[in-house]
């Protein structure tokens, strides 16, 4: 009778169902498997007394330790099998990428990629020396105390770059070539921060009226030229820089760009601070005239450029 039976011979008793139940449904099965149904068996009489011999004989037909450790090791080296054939299959489209790109790079691509770094970083140079919100309106302080100038200089500005270019686009897109166009933009804008400085330097202390008049004057068409010469830039550096490489343009001309820019902005404030001997307005006159240069050196990196032809119609 069971219930009258020592937890000994209770365990015993198990584990002899469980020896016949293996030996019954396997005659060639590992004794490996064999003892660690024992050792189930025991380890289960010990800690759960009160389990019928059916059901123990239930959980030890269930996966062994041994078992469910083989299935995560083999799981485990599928899983690296397929890592692997996808990293190969990465590496494979990669490679193809490349050559496709190295197929489809336009021969003079060096040639505009110097030419476009060169008038972008001397861009941002000249820029600097001409900033809206720092140099120009210390010298219209210089020219007059009012204050509405200095606003309708920004306002002149932002309207300038934004405004033609919702007509540009439209006159632009039927061109075969649009580099002569960005080539007379960039050089009237140069012109002009030659000629303002000329006229600073010639007539800011007797006519500052006329300075502030021509001051205005130019800066208007300077802005509206810029604005025309954003979309005529965008589309023909679209063409000279393949979409694969222009991330890498973009990164090395904002970088040489900008950090010569925080080196300009030194530069002009020792300029007006007066410390080379350089007086009002000659120092004005030239911060103008390094605008300029730089500028027209702007000008040279656009002339490296050889853009190449388009191919789309207007629709």
């Amino acid at each position: 009778v069971p219930s009258r039976m020592t937890p000994r011979q209770r365990r015993r008793g198990i584990v002899k169902r469980l020896v016949a139940i293996e030996k019954s449904t396997s005659t060639t099965a590992p004794r490996v498997t064999l003892i660690a149904t024992r050792w189930l068996a025991g380890t289960s009489a010990r800690t759960n007394r009160g389990i019928a011999p059916h059901a123990m004989a239930r959980r030890a037909s269930e996966p062994t330790a041994i078992t469910r450790f083989v299935r995560f090791v083999r799981g485990i080296t599928g899983a690296y099998r397929q890592i692997q054939w996808h990293h190969a299959a990465v590496a494979s489209a990669v490679v193809e990428t490349m050559q496709h790109d190295d197929e489809a790079r336009p021969a003079d691509y060096h040639r505009n990629f110097t030419g476009g770094l060169i008038h972008g970083v001397f861009f941002q140079l000249s820029e600097a020396f001409s900033n809206i919100n720092t140099v120009l309106p210390s010298f219209i302080a210089t020219l007059t105390g009012s204050t509405i100038v200095i606003g309708l200089m920004v306002v002149a500005q932002e309207v300038g770059s934004v405004l033609p270019q919702m007509f540009t686009a439209y006159h632009v897109e039927d061109r075969k070539y649009e580099k002569p166009i960005l080539m007379w933009i960039i050089t009237m804008r140069w012109v002009s921060w030659a000629f303002l400085a000329v006229v600073t330097a010639m007539f800011a202390l007797d006519r500052p009226d006329l300075v502030l008049f021509l001051l205005i004057g130019l800066f208007a068409a300077f802005s509206l030229a810029g604005g025309v010469g954003s979309v005529v830039y965008a589309d023909v550096f679209a063409k000279a820089i393949p979409t694969q490489k222009r991330g890498r343009f973009i990164g090395w001309k904002q970088l040489i760009g900008y950090t010569l820019a925080i080196g300009a902005g030194w530069v002009v404030a020792w300029i007006l601070s007066g410390s080379g001997g350089i007086g009002y307005p000659m120092n004005y006159a030239l911060i103008f005239f390094l605008a300029a240069v730089f500028l027209l050196i702007a000008f040279l990196g656009i002339v490296i450029v050889r853009e190449p032809p388009s191919t789309h119609e207007r629709q």
